[in-house]
């Protein structure tokens, strides 16, 4: 898989889910601030996780880890929690324009995010690290 197609993919899916995720729990996720309009808390968000994710393979790779598939699943569900609880609750917060209730909303969004990610990653032809017998 190419690492452009994958970040292409990854932010595709993270804006349809952070949009969606928007539109039905105002009132523990919030995108837009004073400096970012809703829309573009959204794309920046989205890009901005999608770029750390998509980073995890190639790190993977020079650290040598050698892990199942069902690890390598794990690595990018907490990948995707911390980055998203980050992006909401840090500094990083004002320029992102992400915000969320508690951290329940992180783990909740993570979830949501990596099922996406896991998806657009099989639409463009991503396959398993380990070949089932």
């Amino acid at each position: 898989m190419s690492w452009i197609k994958g970040l292409i993919s990854f932010t595709i899916a993270n804006v349809i889910i952070f949009f969606v995720a928007n539109w039905l729990n105002t009132g523990y996720v919030v995108f837009g601030n004073v400096f970012a309009s809703p829309m573009q808390a959204i794309l920046t968000a989205a890009f901005g996780l999608a770029l750390v994710t998509t980073l995890v393979d190639p790190i993977g790779k020079y650290l040598k880890v050698e892990a199942e598939d069902n690890i390598w699943f794990l690595i990018y569900l907490l990948v995707n929690v911390l980055t998203i609880y980050l992006f909401a609750r840090t500094d990083l917060s004002e320029t992102v324009g992400m915000g969320i209730g508690a951290f329940w909303v992180a783990i909740v969004l993570g979830v949501a995010v990596n099922a996406g990610q896991y998806f657009s990653w099989r639409l463009i032809g991503g396959e398993m690290k380990t070949k089932k017998a």
